[in-house]
């Protein structure tokens, strides 16, 4: 009531949280001015990189014919324990990939 009368017998104490945000309310939407920043230019090439015409190529494979490659699987075949050592034929055929087959004489 007394404050809407107007007689305020006791002194208030100033709002300090107000007074301090209106103080930097100037501070706050302005920004503080930075030095400029100094960028440096890369070095110009005199010729494009080595690497611009360059692709990929697959190691290329060495190519079997179907003898090498009955000759490989019986030498495989003849360290296999258990293999007999005369009477193995292999026959290798058809295309890539290669199929073989096995026979075995008694």
């Amino acid at each position: 009531m007394r404050l809407v009368q107007g007689a305020n017998p006791e002194p208030s104490a100033p709002n300090t949280l107000a007074a301090l945000a209106a103080e930097h309310a100037h501070a706050i939407l302005q920004p503080a001015p930075q030095e400029p920043i100094e960028v440096q230019k890369s070095p110009t090439l005199d010729r494009a990189p080595a690497s611009v015409d360059l692709t990929w190529t697959a190691p290329a494979k060495e190519i079997k014919v179907a003898d090498q490659l009955a000759a490989m699987i019986l030498e495989d075949l003849s360290k296999t324990e258990g293999c007999p050592k005369r009477g193995v034929k292999v026959t290798v055929y058809g295309s890539n990939p290669w199929s073989s087959c096995l026979s075995f004489d008694s």
